[in-house]
């Protein structure tokens, strides 16, 4: 086994201690400039960019809401959360992070051994099903699992179905629906569903758009690709 592949896990565990002690320290911020000795003093590996960018890689792929960049900060001083303080030049690691709730759930995970299947609890695409005499509710279907149809019963489902049939939805005057499908966890897309918080809408020139494969289909269209699961099972 390569040096670079070696104990995934425990690395991954390293990085987001890290990062959620920053996170712990300014609550209120997003983006955190963390200089790279922090995480080569607890893993030699974690001393270089390709190191990094391989921990990180194994985050950024589960579906987590975290995002990196490495670059040198030229000027500034910084505490680093050993204590010592970083006066000169120094390599860091730019991290935004959307959702500090799933990292810390995902941190519990690592700590108690439990091998997450991440891939499966990604949102890759969500077909919505129109339905016919209501304005109020419909159905959905998440990664073409037809095996379990759900109910989508809250005022922004509606507005969410209008995008899918591409309807223009001001991206200011809808923010509260962006963020009901991205980052609430009370959303149908989560509750109940195993499924992790993916960034369903986003927005583009003031308009909302999919940020995931998206469709719209009927009733007997729902019915008939439900048969065809049954069929082949």
């Amino acid at each position: 086994m390569s040096k670079k592949s070696n104990r995934p896990l425990e690395r991954q565990l390293r990085v987001l201690e890290v990062v959620l002690q920053h996170i712990k320290e300014k609550p209120d911020e997003e983006t955190f400039h963390i200089p790279i000795v922090e995480f080569s003093k607890l893993d030699p590996f974690l001393g270089d960019r390709e190191g990094l960018e391989i921990a990180f890689e194994k985050i950024n792929t589960s579906g987590k809401a975290i995002s990196i960049e490495i670059e040198t900060v030229e000027t500034g001083t910084i505490t680093t959360i050993t204590g010592g303080k970083i006066t000169e030049g120094y390599d860091a690691v730019k991290i935004h992070v959307e959702d500090p709730d799933v990292l810390r759930q995902y941190l519990k995970d690592l700590k108690a051994g439990v091998v997450v299947d991440t891939t499966s609890r990604v949102i890759r695409k969500l077909t919505l099903v129109k339905l016919v005499g209501t304005k109020r509710e419909i159905k959905f279907v998440i990664n073409d699992d037809y095996d379990n149809v759900r109910e989508g019963t809250a005022s922004s489902w509606i507005t969410l179905l209008s995008i899918a049939e591409g309807e223009d939805a001001s991206a200011s005057e809808y923010k509260a629906v962006k963020d009901y499908f991205n980052s609430n966890s009370g959303c149908q897309l989560y509750s109940r569903t195993g499924f992790v918080k993916t960034k369903i809408l986003e927005a583009k020139n003031g308009f909302l758009i999919p940020a995931v494969e998206m469709g719209v289909i009927d009733e007997k269209t729902l019915k008939r690709r439900q048969n065809s699961v049954l069929k082949d099972a």
